[in-house]
């Protein structure tokens, strides 16, 4: 997966958009309302390959990925450092963490 260009053909929020559904996992609707700088900022900050997820504030990991939801069902686990949460919770913590630094600007 190559990352789009910063400027020029294939720059465009489209190809970022794209880009960012693949490395973060989110779906499309995720990224929908998102201007190109923003997708590039989240992709910088919440999905650098290289940087170790931390759990989020107020949930602790469990060492095995076996998570449910309020029905009991189980849901998906994300790998974080210290163990696993619930995709859920990760998802919902990196949207504020976004939305907090977007409203600084």
């Amino acid at each position: 997966m190559k990352r789009p260009p910063d400027s020029g053909p294939g720059s465009g929020a489209e190809a970022w958009k794209a880009y960012a559904v693949k490395l973060t996992g989110q779906d499309e609707a995720f990224f929908a309302a998102m201007q190109r700088d923003d997708i590039k900022e989240y992709v910088d900050t919440y999905a650098a390959p290289d940087k170790p997820k931390q759990a989020p504030d107020g949930v602790t990991p469990t060492e095995k990925p076996e998570h449910t939801n309020a029905q009991g069902l189980p849901t998906w686990s994300v790998p974080v450092e210290g163990g696993y949460v619930a995709e859920h919770d990760m998802l919902t913590y990196e949207r504020e963490q976004f939305e907090r630094a977007k409203a600084k600007r």
